[in-house]
């Protein structure tokens, strides 16, 4: 928390603490990770220019962290701090193996939990960077064509709107306007392209809470992790104790960006660039989801449009 709260650069004392903290004998024991890993990540935010020489090791902590059910949310949030810390092409060269080890991992726990600690961390690539989502797209496809529009289309639109927290959900559809609109290589993928409508559904989604499944997912009870390890249940073992009052601060990735305003900008941009394709074919996708029934996504995306100063008669 004192570390947190430090402005950069770190002092030689903490400096000094950075490198007994990547040793693997510090991460064995699961009760020391949640701590740990806040502390790595309070590392990984303020002290960049230490962090940077070690990103391997770093991301070894990641690895280890996201192979476990107990472990995988800190393994996604340190993730998640990495690229949003770190410039991209410092990490452009891992990010196809940081891909492969996720999805594996999603391979054999596909849990909503686990989804939204994923999302959470590919959500920041996306919207903090501004060739995230190509570096994306293409580290996905890297490790087999069509990797990325599997993923897209069966896990980040199906779990996306059941984000939980003002922070995640302006993060994750700030993220989704950028892949859909401002992402080359998005735009380039013909099967990528025919899920724009459900994507701009879901930022649309995001961005005015209309989702009852998110406030029931946020508010649900929190599944506690198994801090003990093989063997801990005898004698004594060390416990970690959440203090209520030195909660950790959330993220204020993109705080200054108004995500509302870019999606509408990028709307505008995207009907623009393929006239009559993709306004109706949204229109078709709301009518399908609702068939005679105004549609709720077509109303707050006119309203947000109308509010970034575009007449939404003229998107075709």
């Amino acid at each position: 928390q004192l570390l947190e709260a430090r402005p950069p650069p770190l002092s030689a004392a903490y400096r000094d603490l950075f490198a007994p903290l990547l040793m693997p004998a510090m991460w064995e024991r699961r009760a020391n990770v949640p701590a740990l890993s806040r502390l790595l990540r309070a590392y990984v935010r303020k002290g960049g220019e230490v962090v940077a020489p070690s990103l391997p090791q770093v991301l070894g902590i990641f690895q280890k962290l996201v192979a476990s059910k107990a472990t995988e949310n800190d393994g996604c949030a340190l993730l998640g701090a990495l690229y949003e810390a770190t410039p991209l092409p410092a990490l452009a060269p891992f990010t196809q193996e940081v891909c492969r080890i996720c999805l594996t991992r999603w391979q054999h726990n596909r849990t909503r939990k686990y989804a939204h600690a994923l999302l959470g961390a590919f959500s920041l690539i996306v919207a903090v960077h501004a060739d995230g989502g190509g570096l994306l797209v293409e580290a996905m496809d890297g490790l087999h064509p069509g990797t990325f529009q599997g993923f897209f289309s069966g896990v980040w639109l199906e779990h996306a709107r059941t984000l939980g927290g003002a922070a995640e959900r302006r993060v994750g559809a700030l993220a989704l306007a950028r892949l859909g609109c401002e992402t080359p290589a998005f735009a380039a993928q013909e099967p990528l392209m025919a899920l724009w409508p459900r994507l701009v559904e879901t930022a649309v989604a995001l961005l005015a809470h209309t989702d009852a499944d998110a406030d029931a997912a946020a508010n649900g009870e929190e599944e506690l992790p198994d801090i003990g390890g093989e063997g801990e249940g005898v004698g004594y073992a060390a416990a970690y104790a959440k203090l209520h009052h030195a909660a950790e601060r959330p993220s204020t990735a993109c705080a200054d960006v108004d995500a509302e305003r870019t999606l509408s900008l990028g709307v505008q941009r995207a009907c623009a660039a393929m006239p009559g394709r993709l306004m109706p074919a949204l229109q078709q996708h709301a009518a399908q989801a609702a068939p005679g029934a105004p549609s709720l996504v077509l109303q707050h995306l006119s309203a947000m449009l109308q509010r970034a100063g575009i007449d939404p008669a003229t998107l075709q």
